[in-house]
């Protein structure tokens, strides 16, 4: 039951998204891989339990890792999820809005200044590696495009790390 409602919850989302910022141009390729890097961080902890998933057009894989920001991840094939999970995660490369790909900063709120973790976006634009932290609170500074991708996102995460 928990599933179904997280999915239709994603569902709900997407369509929000959509309808409010249609993504008209594709992403930016490296080396012919447009990729989306996301995940949640928690940083006032030693060792902490971060986990970053790493989606392309083809796969989904995972990194684990101690302490963020850890800019040098681990994928692999080992770390290679389900298709299920892949066909819910594809859709962020999608639903990715222009308030994010267009970021004029890479920070929003205050990630884990209150020890509430923060999620971590990294993607090519232009040619060039973007990365943008936003706090998991919903602040001034997030527009409402950037807060319905931070759920959908949230909802994913909780789909494929259960």
């Amino acid at each position: 039951m928990r599933k179904l409602v997280l999915f239709f919850g994603l569902v709900t989302a997407g369509f929000i998204i959509a309808c409010e910022d249609q993504i008209g141009s594709s992403q930016a390729e490296s080396n012919g891989e447009e990729y989306l890097i996301f995940g949640t961080f928690h940083g006032h902890c030693l060792p902490c339990e971060n986990t970053m998933y790493k989606v392309t057009r083809t796969d989904l894989t995972f990194d684990d890792m101690s302490l963020f920001p850890g800019l040098t991840y681990q994928f692999s094939k080992d770390g290679q999820l389900s298709t299920t999970d892949f066909n819910n995660s594809i859709q962020l490369l999608d639903l990715l809005p222009s308030a994010i790909k267009e970021a004029d900063k890479e920070v929003y709120g205050c990630p884990d200044c209150a020890d509430q973790g923060g999620y971590y976006l990294e993607f090519i634009q232009h040619g060039e590696i973007k990365r943008v932290i936003l706090d998991t609170s919903d602040t001034e500074d997030q527009s409402e495009d950037m807060v319905n991708f931070k759920d959908a996102m949230s909802v994913i995460i909780q789909i494929i790390g259960a």
